[in-house]
């Protein structure tokens, strides 16, 4: 296939067909800053452009941008918001009692550990009710494996191209792209999510790549709240079966009127109505809800493979004035995603995303799913039994030794008899004596107070906080060295090394679920990587032979 063949491929033809969906009008990083990811390096001295750059060209052949191809927008608007509040209302009927208990994990992790009625009745009593948070410790365990062994989106042969320069260039491309997305951020954020309540999230978006032209390319965020977004709940454990996603927001009217004037003055009747009537949520007297919605379409295509072993659609056939032989054809569904941003009433903005996969991928936690029901689960769920233990039991030492601090007297009836000031303040005041009667009301002589001698074992709470210590070491399976302790009990380096192994792999587990969401990323990026590698977009590689040969695309 010659150049021409190939104009439909090249993203700078597809740069208008796009709104400005998750745009960014904010400059990233230059191009030709240094990258590297496996060897692959840039050095901005070794600019070259040679027969490798036909690397890229080979990239856009393969990863062909078929997104864009007679892209008409949307048909039917009415519909598309017609199924897209269906499947909103879909998911919060089947998240929300997921989120019911994510949310409370939240609210024990930050420390709001107590019944509201135990406190109240605690308060009355004047009972202590503190908290003394041990899971933190637990979360951050989980989450310092991410930065201890940061991940990255890797290229094998076999995912782009059975050429190795193929290959490494779309590695270092990857490299750059997370470098400039600073996406261990977003990764780090995901792990911190997931090991609180069993999700987090990441998404892919699209911004400009600077303020000078229209060229976009992809950034990895991180979706900071695991309450903000939805995903297909019939993904059947496999993130490339979602069908559509949601991310959301609310905003204040005030706010929405600010930044889509138009839509409010144009239909601010009809805004108007869906306040007053409407049993929906999406516009309310104060807040509008903002919500991104991704789906898939299918689009029939007519595929031709011609005499020379080049395949193409017979549009692209025909628009490029082909001549070569037809010898087969087929019927293809060529997927895509569109991206429309939408308050329930109006589609506010629209475009196609540059990929067929969902640029929103959750990343778990414990993962369950029971014949259909699904739940998600961090390290604070495992822990909330034992803390609440630990803070009833560290309260209570807390009463005695206050308890300890107070003294009591037995007093005979009628002996303290007109110095009760004296003998309530007994424990406060510094009065160096204190009187009572030394005759009862009978005229008889009675003995005097006598202090009530209290005796409390500490030893028993002592060893009841640290078996709630050592019992969330059991549950979460962190011992010390894993935790930066030093164990005395311990003395055999290797009983060490092997608690410490035993706690590296449960956050394995965590770093093993970001990786599996990563690889679906990375998939997402491959496949729209025809649209965003322009003709001046500089990687560089190292060869077997260690020199760096640097590629500027297209030339």
């Amino acid at each position: 296939m010659n150049e021409d063949d190939l104009s439909f491929l090249d993203p700078s033809q597809n740069q208008d067909q796009t709104n400005d969906q998750g745009g960014n009008n904010g400059q990233s990083n230059n191009d030709t800053s240094n990258i590297s990811n496996n060897g692959s390096t840039y050095n901005n001295d070794t600019t070259q452009s040679g027969s490798s750059s036909q690397e890229i060209r080979k990239i856009k052949e393969e990863k062909s941008a078929v997104n864009f191809l007679d892209d008409k927008g949307i048909e039917d608007e009415e519909e598309v918001l017609r199924l897209m509040k269906e499947r909103f209302a879909y998911c919060q009927n089947f998240f929300d009692p997921i989120h019911e208990k994510m949310y409370l994990d939240f609210d024990f992790y930050k420390g709001n550990q107590w019944e509201e009625e135990e406190m109240k009745r605690r308060a009355a009593m004047g009972r202590p009710c503190e908290s003394f948070n041990i899971i933190n410790q637990f979360v951050d365990k989980m989450v310092s494996q991410v930065r201890q062994n940061p991940p990255s989106i890797t290229v094998n042969s076999s995912d782009v191209s059975t050429n190795k320069k193929t290959t490494q260039v779309i590695s270092a491309y990857l490299h750059k792209l997370e470098k400039d997305s600073y996406a261990q951020r977003a990764y780090v954020r995901a792990v911190h999510n997931s090991s609180i309540c069993g999700l987090g999230g990441i998404r892919l978006n699209l911004e400009y790549k600077n303020n000078k032209d229209f060229t976009k390319t992809f950034k990895i965020e991180a979706i900071t709240s695991p309450f903000s977004f939805y995903f297909d709940p019939k993904f059947d454990d496999n993130l490339e079966n979602m069908e559509y996603a949601f991310t959301f927001e609310k905003i204040t009217l005030d706010e929405f009127k600010e930044q889509y004037p138009d839509f409010y003055e144009d239909n601010e009747l009809k805004y108007q109505y869906v306040m007053r009537d409407s049993k929906e949520d999406w516009i309310e007297p104060d807040t509008v809800r903002i919500a991104e919605y991704f789906y898939k379409e299918r689009v029939s295509k007519m595929l031709f493979q011609l005499e020379n072993g080049t395949n193409v659609f017979k549009d692209d056939y025909k628009k490029n004035n082909m001549t070569s032989k037809v010898i087969r054809k087929r019927k293809v569904q060529v997927t895509r995603v569109r991206w429309i941003k939408t308050n329930g009433v109006d589609i506010l903005e629209q475009s196609l995303f540059p990929t067929s996969f969902i640029p929103v991928a959750p990343v778990f936690g414990n993962y369950l799913n029971v014949d259909g029901i699904i739940s998600f689960e961090g390290v604070v769920r495992q822990l909330i039994p034992v803390q609440k233990a630990f803070n009833y039991i560290h309260n209570k030492e807390i009463e005695m030794v206050s308890s300890m601090a107070i003294g009591k007297y037995l007093v005979p009836e009628g002996s303290v008899e007109g110095y009760e000031a004296d003998w309530n303040s007994i424990n406060t005041s510094n009065k160096p004596h204190i009187q009572y009667k030394t005759v009862n009301i009978e005229g008889q002589p009675q003995s005097q107070p006598q202090p009530i001698t209290q005796q409390y074992n500490m030893d028993v709470t002592s060893a009841m906080l640290a078996r709630s210590v050592e019992n969330a070491k059991a549950v979460t399976g962190i011992y010390d060295p894993a935790l930066g302790k030093e164990n005395t009990g311990e003395v055999s380096g290797v009983a060490l090394m092997a608690k410490q192994e035993q706690s590296q792999s449960l956050g394995y587990k965590y770093l093993d679920s970001l990786s599996d969401t990563l690889e679906y990323v990375g998939k997402a990026i491959i496949d729209g990587i025809a649209y965003v590698i322009d003709d001046n977009t500089i990687v560089s590689i190292v060869g077997e032979d260690g020199i760096n040969t640097s590629i500027v695309t297209g030339k």
